[in-house]
């Protein structure tokens, strides 16, 4: 199970990231793909870009999922793998 860390916007908009970039964060951890120190440095990147006001703008505009995670975000590259792309 995966568990809030200490920023707790940082933690949802990292699960939330991935899921429209079409990678299930939480999942990737309980099967074993992605394990909890890979998931905890997402967290960390996502709490230290500074850019969390753009993420959730991002986020909340309707468009069509997936898609790539903006060029802004500090997880883009990290989750474009994950996903395939």
């Amino acid at each position: 199970m995966i568990v809030q860390d200490d920023d707790p916007r940082a933690f949802w908009q990292t699960l939330a990231m991935g899921r429209v970039s079409g990678v299930n964060l939480g999942a990737a951890v309980v099967e074993g793909w992605l394990d909890r120190a890979e998931f905890d440095r997402l967290v960390d990147r996502c709490s230290d870009c500074g850019r969390q006001d753009d993420c959730m703008h991002w986020l909340g505009q309707p468009q069509p999922w997936p898609r790539p995670a903006p060029d802004f975000c500090a997880n883009a590259t990290g989750l474009s793998m994950l996903s395939g792309g």
